[in-house]
């Protein structure tokens, strides 16, 4: 294995790329749609958005080296094949990949926090990189500690897309009133500017609403997964002294607290295909219940019969599935917006 391909194991690309492409969701997918309908459009530049990904993206890599730099005793019992740092990459240079990639990420997003009216801003990536150091080192030795930080952090990728890319839209909305106002009202029919701002307030507190949606989603299929990751690495994690929930509670405890996880998320999924069947929007009905409902469904049923630890391996990349497909749902929304309606 090349350097190169080291590195990328490292970093986890796959899981950058799907971090990337919910983030970008939230734009194209739940923003831009709403506001072409209402002939308004995406305050926050091409450019600017992409480097608030790309700092998202760099923040999450320097996460995973720093959680496999502090991981190596666990990883050579649970992950014996899947080992980078020691076999091809160097301790000393993982830490010091680690410290780059963070200085650089936060130094973009106070330039990006800047750009948006609220320098402030960039402490949400420097509490992410300081939770995922702290989870590396503590959190995830602990109770349940570990997971809800993960499936925090997760929740916070569709947010931090949300919060500059509103923030711009915000301090543009002003603008955008009066070029409405401009090329669409005649003598005839005169919109006002307090009506537009309406219009474009009532967007914002739904764009929110949408935000808020897919960041529960996040945190509940991320937590689902976390538990699952951690049944599977029972026996690296008891050996170097990890206080887990299953290494605690075992098995049993721990399917009853994922079959919760999962009936929540079923239940929290209803109530939304029910407010879509109000809408006459069959196809995010059909997408939702192929995609999301019926793996779900699958997933309880393994979970009920796994034992074995490639069982668990198997419900993991599963539950990676689910989330995948949450990630893709907001393209489907927007077609159904931009076309059908």
């Amino acid at each position: 294995m090349s350097q190169i391909q080291a590195f990328l194991r490292l970093i986890r690309l796959p899981n950058l790329l799907i971090i990337a492409l919910l983030q970008y969701a939230v734009r194209y997918g739940i923003i831009y749609p709403v506001l072409k309908k209402n002939d308004f459009h995406l305050a926050l530049s091409d450019l600017d958005f992409f480097l608030i990904v790309l700092v998202t993206v760099m923040i999450a890599a320097a996460g995973y080296i720093i959680n496999d730099y502090f991981d190596l005793k666990a990883d050579r019992i649970n992950k014996p094949n899947r080992i980078v740092i020691d076999k091809y990459i160097k301790r000393r240079v993982a830490m010091g990949a680690h410290i780059v990639i963070n200085f650089l990420a936060i130094v973009i997003a106070v330039y990006e926090s800047y750009k948006v009216g609220m320098v402030q801003l960039f402490l949400l990536f420097a509490l992410s990189a300081g939770l995922l150091w702290y989870y590396s080192i503590s959190f995830k030795r602990q109770i349940l500690i570990g997971n809800i930080v993960i499936a925090f952090l997760a929740a916070m990728v569709p947010f931090t897309a949300g919060v500059y890319e509103l923030l711009a839209l915000k301090n543009d909305a002003y603008y955008q009133i009066h070029d409405y106002i401009f090329k669409y009202t005649t003598d005839t029919d005169k919109v006002t500017y307090d009506e537009m701002s309406t219009i474009m307030y009532h967007n914002i507190m739904m764009f929110w609403k949408w935000v808020f949606a897919l960041s529960f989603f996040a945190f509940l299929t991320t937590f689902i997964r976390e538990l699952v990751k951690d049944i599977e690495d029972m026996e690296g994690d008891e050996k170097v002294g990890c206080r887990t929930f299953p290494v605690v509670y075992g098995v049993k405890k721990s399917k009853q607290l994922l079959t919760f996880l999962i009936f929540l998320l079923f239940i929290s999924i209803i109530l939304y295909v029910r407010y879509l069947l109000g809408q006459h929007n069959i196809i995010s009905v059909g997408y939702i219940v192929a995609a999301i409902l019926i793996p779900l469904g699958i997933f309880y049923l393994k979970l009920s019969s796994a034992r074995e630890k490639q069982d668990f391996s198997k419900l993991s990349n599963l539950a990676k599935f689910i989330i995948l497909a949450g990630v893709l749902y907001p393209y489907v929304f927007a077609f159904h917006l931009l076309y059908l309606m």
